[in-house]
């Protein structure tokens, strides 16, 4: 167990690589015919998996230096050993598609709440377009064998755009004639801005029409680029220091790209709800404490976003109101019941009605042990909470941020003064 005293928080943070376009940069890599170099990719779990699937399926990796990478490759050359995702729903759901380009079986593998996620429900797609595929009732192991066949096709979004980039990113290395990915319920638009922002970068130009269909013609792709990925910093990590800063302290964060296509760059709306402006000041981002109001926010395009938005409400004065609710069921917990068990521990009156949660700030908060439900963002989200406390949070584990943020205590312990009362 992890206690953390009630603190302030006052210093600089660079926020850790995005990991979303980490795993984008290194699956869209290794279906390349050619050299990619990636610089400033994460280590995180999730990470260091997609690097690990990439290399499985055919590309050579080499190291430049800390965080860069040559990536070669002649497209899909699988090794015949599993792709394990670890707990990582976005490799699952991005190199499924790509897996089934193979025309040898492939094999998926998780663990941890992945195992329990319904990943399951993409594979009637992959069968439409040709691909056998086989898994045990509660999803994985998973095994595809294709090739997949680009055709046009109808796919229902509304539980993740994860598979929508992975088959978009299979449609643009596999298609030999156009293409058309019709979509139904599409909530994560900026993910799939995203990916499609990406793919540019390997030439791979995709149109689309409101979000609902999305135009592959191979006949404008080019096939000779050499890519050069800079990853972005992470704009989900930052959000944690964001919401630090705003409910007490003062926080530069530097780094981020203040026009970023990242879901999670919503943070600094939530704030502006709440009457704090940040500020960009040669580049880094300056978050600096007030009065909070109470705000509304809708947080379907960014689930990720939720727990910490609920401490943000915590702590400010009135009823706020974060919309969203049906996102947060299949992630690392069942984020909705791990919500709301963190404001019964911090005393926080709270009311759900229908996909919306209702929280009612408190000028200061209870301490007391949290279950994280082994869950990054519960824990991140916890741990920021502690800046309002009148005693102790105590954390049941902290080896869940390995997933998406390994330094995560460091760069808080490092930035906050203690206090105690």
């Amino acid at each position: 167990m992890t206690t953390i005293p009630p603190c302030r928080l006052k210093g600089s943070v660079a926020p850790p690589p995005s990991k979303s376009y980490t795993q984008r940069a290194f699956a869209a890599a290794v279906l390349h015919n050619g050299t990619t170099v990636i610089e400033n990719a994460g280590n995180s779990d999730d990470e260091c998996h997609a690097i690990a699937i990439a290399a499985q399926l055919g590309a050579t990796i080499t190291p430049l230096q800390a965080g860069s990478y040559r990536v070669e490759s002649k497209g899909i050359a699988p090794t015949g050993k599993p792709l394990h995702c670890g707990e990582s729903g976005l490799s699952a759901r991005l190199f499924l598609p790509i897996a089934a380009l193979c025309d040898v079986p492939v094999t998926l593998t998780a663990t941890g709440s992945l195992l329990h996620r319904p990943i399951e429900r993409c594979l009637p797609y992959l069968t439409a377009l040709g691909v056998a595929c086989q898994a045990t009732d509660n999803g994985f192991p998973i095994t595809v064998k294709g090739r997949l066949n680009p055709n046009n096709i109808t796919i229902d979004a509304g539980e993740s755009s994860q598979f929508l980039s992975g088959l978009l990113m299979a449609y643009c290395f596999s298609a030999t004639e156009s293409a058309t990915i019709t979509v139904t319920e599409l909530h994560s638009k900026p993910y799939i801005d995203m990916t499609i922002e990406l793919l540019a970068q390997f030439g791979k130009h995709i149109t689309h029409h409101n979000y609902k269909e999305f135009y592959i013609n191979p006949t404008v792709f080019s096939h000779t680029l050499q890519p050069h990925i800079v990853i972005e910093n992470d704009w989900s990590g930052a959000a944690n220091f964001v919401v630090g800063g705003a409910i007490n302290g003062s926080v530069r964060l530097t780094g981020l790209n203040p026009n970023s296509l990242q879901a999670d760059r919503a943070v600094l709306d939530a704030i502006r709800l709440t009457g704090i402006e940040p500020v960009w000041e040669n580049g880094s981002l300056i978050v600096e404490s007030a009065p909070l109001n109470a705000f509304d926010f809708d947080a379907t395009p960014c689930p990720d976003l939720f727990p910490v938005l609920a401490v943000l409400a915590a702590c400010s004065k009135g009823d706020s109101r974060i919309t969203g609710l049906h996102r947060l069921q299949h992630k690392e917990s069942n984020r909705a019941t791990a919500i709301q068990a963190l404001l019964h521990t911090l005393n926080v009156s709270h009311n759900i009605d229908g996909n919306t949660l209702t929280i009612t700030g408190s000028p200061t908060l209870n301490g007391g042990q949290v279950n994280t439900f082994n869950d990054h963002r519960i824990t991140m989200a916890a741990t920021i909470a502690a800046l309002r406390t009148h005693s102790p949070i105590t954390l049941a584990e902290t080896n869940s941020v390995k997933k998406s943020y390994p330094n995560f205590f460091e760069d808080f312990l490092r930035g906050v003064r203690l206090t105690f009362h």
